[in-house]
């Protein structure tokens, strides 16, 4: 089993909280006092059986863990979008981070847990972020700009949908 990348760190953390270190005992007795008894489920919930949230954490845990904050943030990216825009948007950063949040949890899978049912729940994902992608900067590259109120307007676009004014010219990013 691999060593905790971050033991050294979280040992020194736990010490602390658990009273071994002198100068915190006086700052702990207060949480440990019988008034505040309602405050021991925090060490317990953060510092659980001497880990950090009850966590051994390793290089591959790291990985894992921070495949799954990338994958979750893309709901906040989308979320935040949809909202300014007032209308549903799937933003290319959104499959970007859906890329990259499958390819850590992919690599978590394969070399770490070595699990088949994990491994092949995300060793196709990636085809269809990077279509979406592809489709994305395509769409992107091929718009067309109304020559009188310079909005862009989708490839088959004929008319401006914003002024009217009839489309011909293609932007070239």
């Amino acid at each position: 089993m691999e060593e905790p990348i971050l033991g050294i760190f979280f040992e020194s953390a736990r010490r602390r909280l658990t009273n071994q270190e002198p100068g915190v005992s006086k700052l702990l007795s207060t949480f440990q006092s019988p008034q505040n008894e309602h405050m021991d489920w925090i060490r317990e919930l953060l510092w659980h059986e001497g880990h950090f949230l009850g966590i051994e954490w390793t290089t591959w845990k790291i990985v894992g863990w921070a495949g799954n904050a990338t994958f979750f943030s893309r709901f906040l990216v989308q979320w935040y979008v949809t909202e300014k825009q007032k209308q549903v948007v799937v933003p290319a950063l959104f499959w970007w981070l859906s890329l990259l949040g499958a390819m850590l949890l992919f690599s978590y899978a394969l070399f770490y847990r070595r699990d088949s049912v994990f491994i092949f729940a995300y060793a196709f994902t990636w085809i269809p972020y990077c279509r979406n992608l592809i489709i994305h900067y395509r769409n992107r590259s091929e718009q067309k700009q109304c020559p009188q109120c310079g909005l862009l307007s989708p490839p088959r676009a004929r008319f401006c949908p914003q002024c009217g004014t009839a489309l011909e010219k293609e932007v070239k990013s």
